[in-house]
């Protein structure tokens, strides 16, 4: 799914009624993995494969909560020269720690592979992803389950691998952070869309 935002659907909702586009501006719109944004994202592809009651409705509110984001995202960017944040290095030995099975890593486990104290990967990822690390942590999560759910694995086997304690608290989780439960989302993709 593209989804093209209009600037001035942006700027309508910042105070000084818009944003100057720097080039540092520019460049992080370029790799936005904001989790916020990212579950918009995800729910308006969701609901352009998979049409219910109110489809047009809910898509436009999903774009406008998006524009929102976006424009919170792009407020926030400092116009000072990018420090603070992480080197690729340490990036991709996040993601990578961050997609093996098993409980999600814990900040000194993440800091120690990082070789930083927790409170400079704290920062530091912040400053390179524009999100919490514990936000980015979780929706990493959720997008693996969601992976897995396209596969013939139970969804205790699912739970289990994720390194959640029980299938419930699986469910708890992938419910908060989508609205719908695992198996919900599982028989949405599995149903085919209606053509009318």
């Amino acid at each position: 799914v593209i989804c093209e935002i209009p600037a001035a659907a942006i700027n309508c909702w910042l105070d000084d009624g818009g944003i100057d586009w720097t080039d540092r501006r520019l460049a992080a719109g370029l790799d936005i993995t904001h989790p916020h944004m990212r579950a918009c994202l995800l729910r308006l592809a969701d609901e352009v494969r998979h049409p219910g009651s109110g489809s047009a409705i809910l898509a436009e509110l999903i774009a406008r909560q998006l524009a929102i984001e976006v424009a919170r995202y792009c407020q926030a960017i400092g116009e000072g020269p990018v420090s603070g944040g992480l080197s690729s290095w340490r990036l991709r030995r996040i993601e990578e720690r961050l997609h093996m099975l098993g409980p999600p890593p814990t900040l000194g486990e993440l800091a120690a592979l990082c070789n930083l104290s927790p409170r400079q990967l704290t920062r530091g990822f912040r400053a390179s992803r524009g999100c919490s690390i514990g936000d980015h942590i979780a929706q990493t999560r959720i997008d693996m389950a969601k992976r897995h759910l396209a596969t013939p694995q139970s969804i205790k086997e699912i739970a289990f691998a994720l390194g959640f304690a029980s299938p419930s608290s699986f469910a708890y989780a992938f419910r908060r952070a989508t609205g719908s439960t695992p198996r919900q989302f599982r028989q949405r993709r599995l149903s085919p869309p209606f053509s009318g």
